[in-house]
């Protein structure tokens, strides 16, 4: 399998394999063998954008024409609406894969709708249509094959959204659990890995269904209340994974996690949860040593870090100030706080902080 790598990176290898040719160390076989190891990944153009805009009208124009005339069509017209509108665009796709690579994959796009459209459809024929979750979890078991044979990371990503969708059902304790997620992930991840090209856009999502998926389990199984807990210890985890591929992704996403989390947990209530370790003040202890730890992650060059310092102290002004300032006064100086926050972290950046 070739490896996907940017236009730049392409032109440095071959620029560096051709001095080694010119100086004998390798032959122009060589050469044109490794170059043919390495397949330059594809830039979003004008035409692309063109296509993919235009692949999501005209299947929104097939879909809603279908559905405005779907209670007057028989059963039979609308399964072979489905499949031969399905069918149809798949096998216009693959006929046009060499000759019109891009415009092929619009015409996928537009099947892979229809499938999902059909999946609804049928739904309702049935009187399906409440049974959402296994509606797009279907469409998601449609979407995996042709994201494989695509290679295509657009697919790959629609098919990590409608997993969210489908998971996102089971906030309700009525609803089945995920279970299908314990498969999904572990295959989006070698997905991602082996055949996509190590997209961070793909492994950012993948990354947020998973979160996801822990908080869900535990809102199944023990108590919702220790969800920001989780996110806390899990979003410091992932901010220490070694892992270059995907550094700034661990760093940022870990850093809002634990962001959101440690804000959350300045608010001494969610702490009751622990029963007799709780006591009056546990949220601004929790909050002081949090802030330590921040500055020793800004000591270190953590650029995200600032994001959430400036989230921890605007959190503690506006608890404190709100009900005491008069609202033109308050509006004022948070503007001027948040102006102040935008420079430190302009500043911080331009001297060359990490992140």
């Amino acid at each position: 399998m070739k490896r996907l790598v940017t236009k730049s990176q392409f032109e440095f290898f071959k620029k560096e394999l051709s001095h080694f040719e010119q100086h004998g160390v390798i032959s122009s076989e060589q050469l044109q063998s490794m170059l043919s190891s390495y397949e330059v990944k594809a830039r979003f153009s004008f035409i692309r954008i063109l296509l993919i805009v235009g692949s999501i009208l005209v299947g929104a124009g097939i879909l809603s024409f279908i559905a405005s005339n779907w209670s007057a069509l028989p059963k039979v017209i609308k399964f072979l609406i489905i499949l031969v509108g399905m069918t149809g665009f798949y096998l216009a796709g693959w006929k046009t894969e060499k000759t019109y690579p891009k415009t092929s994959k619009s015409l996928y796009y537009i099947g892979l709708a229809i499938y999902g459209a059909g999946i609804f459809l049928i739904g309702q024929m049935f009187h399906l249509g409440s049974d959402y979750q296994n509606a797009f979890l279907a469409w998601t078991v449609g979407a995996l094959p042709l994201a494989l044979y695509l290679n295509d990371r657009w697919v790959s990503l629609f098919a990590i959204v409608l997993m969210g969708i489908y998971a996102s059902g089971s906030w309700n304790s009525y609803e089945p659990y995920p279970y299908a997620l314990f498969a999904f992930i572990p295959l989006m991840y070698w997905m991602n890995e082996k055949k996509i090209g190590q997209s961070k856009l793909i492994f950012f999502f993948h990354n947020l269904l998973t979160i996801l998926f822990i908080c869900i389990t535990i809102f199944r199984l023990a108590d919702e209340r220790i969800i920001p807990f989780a996110l806390f210890v899990l979003g410091i985890g992932m901010m220490y994974v070694n892992d270059r591929s995907y550094a700034k992704v661990w760093e940022w996403q870990g850093s809002v996690l634990h962001g959101i989390a440690g804000i959350i947990l300045s608010f001494s209530d969610i702490w009751k949860v622990w029963g007799i370790f709780y006591f009056n003040g546990i949220g601004i202890v929790f909050a002081v040593a949090y802030m330590v730890f921040l500055l020793y992650l800004l000591k270190r060059g953590s650029l995200p870090s600032i994001i959430v310092i400036c989230g921890l102290i605007f959190r503690f002004y506006v608890d404190i100030s709100y009900d005491f300032l008069p609202k033109s006064l308050f509006f004022v100086i948070s503007g001027g706080i948040l102006i102040a926050f935008g420079f430190w972290f302009e500043k911080k950046r331009k001297g060359g902080m990490k992140g």
